[in-house]
């Protein structure tokens, strides 16, 4: 008997909003609206924003920012002559009208003539089940020489359901962070064990319970400080963890001040938790069903074709590689198949890892014997 789930919903997936007018920004500005939408959500929706932009000029510096409501939640520091560059974030969006803007600003054009272009500005909406998220922002005062809570979450518990393979075991938690002082360039997003910078910079670091988490993405606003240099400010960061279900855990960032005068530091963070969107590793399920069974995955593309693997094992104390802790192993771009019978491996012995950043499982499924 095949029990399966298809825990991608592509029939319900589709474009919410798309704008493709190449927009052309004025020089030397700081944050000025160009393009606006409202989304009107009838549930509780996966949302994947993107927006491209580029800068027209090999001396160009500017960045395009992305507002929801009144929080800025995204920002990209356009690239000279890279029309095909584009930057986006899934975010969880609960019912009702949520408005969008996209921004521009320039702050350094010395021929006086290069601008920033804005080439493309979509929303899609996306379906998964034991899917949950959250928006959250706040503002502090800094003291010169002082590290200060910018914001502090608590995040979960998840819920466990069973499945056709087992119970959920995992979360893949995906962070997004916007950071930024007010008018104000000089954000640098820092990593555990990196030095920080120690005169005329905001630090940023980001905790999980009191630890370190590494940023997988970031790109720091403190380039060219000393030009406009209270244009085009925030810096962009993410990160990823995995979350055991019914367990509560706390989300953290802190800002350490290296200029002489306090100053106010702004975080907004959007957090994505689903078990069937992939992370670098993460165990999606606790597996549980008769022995003798094949257990079927499949993984997709879901914001990126990124290289997707699924192993079963469990790494040993001693570990020489995947190839003696895993009885089984495949990895591969597009959608990747995988099946394992359960003969001499125990089916509850064992640990279903998965794992490629931007991609998705779509189905689970058990051929019970």
């Amino acid at each position: 008997m095949l029990l399966s789930e298809m825990v991608r919903h592509v029939k319900s997936e589709g474009p919410l909003y798309k704008d493709t007018t190449l927009y052309t920004s004025p020089t030397l500005h700081d944050w000025t609206t160009r393009k606006t939408t409202t989304l009107n959500i009838a549930t509780p929706t996966l949302v994947y924003a993107k927006f491209k932009g580029y800068s027209s000029g090999g001396n160009a510096m500017g960045s395009l920012r992305l507002l929801h409501g009144t929080n800025p939640i995204l920002v990209y520091q356009t690239l000279p002559y890279s029309p095909g560059a584009e930057r986006g974030l899934l975010m969880y969006l609960g019912a009702g009208n949520h408005s969008f803007e996209l921004q521009t600003a320039v702050y350094n054009s010395p021929n006086n003539n290069e601008v920033v272009n804005i080439s493309e500005f979509s929303f899609f909406s996306l379906d998964f089940p034991d899917l949950s998220g959250q928006e959250a922002a706040n503002s502090v005062s800094v003291g010169s020489g002082q590290t200060a809570t910018v914001l502090s979450l608590s995040l979960g518990p998840l819920y466990g359901r069973r499945t056709p393979a087992g119970m959920i075991k995992q979360y893949a938690c995906i962070v997004t962070a916007y950071c930024e002082m007010v008018d104000k360039r000089g954000s640098y997003l820092v990593n555990p064990g990196e030095s920080e910078l120690t005169s005329d910079v905001m630090n940023f670091k980001i905790y999980l319970d009191g630890v370190g988490l590494p940023w997988m993405e970031r790109q720091n606003d403190y380039i060219a400080i000393y030009t406009n240099p209270s244009y085009s400010e925030g810096c962009f960061g993410r990160t990823f963890f995995a979350m055991d279900t019914n367990r509560t855990y706390t989300l953290e960032v802190k800002a350490t001040n290296r200029f002489t005068t306090t100053q106010t530091a702004r975080v907004v963070l959007n957090i994505v938790m689903c078990p069937w969107i992939l992370i670098d590793s993460h165990q999606p399920l606790n597996l549980d069903f008769p022995q003798g069974s094949t257990l079927y995955l499949v993984m997709e593309p879901l914001t990126a074709d990124a290289s997707k693997t699924v192993k079963l094992g469990w790494p040993r104390f001693i570990s020489f590689g995947d190839s003696t802790d895993y009885y089984s192993t495949a990895s591969g771009t597009g959608i990747l198949s995988w099946n394992y019978t359960f003969e001499s491996v125990e089916v509850k012995n064992v640990g279903l890892f998965v794992g490629g950043y931007g991609g998705c499982i779509s189905v689970i499924a058990v051929d019970v014997r």
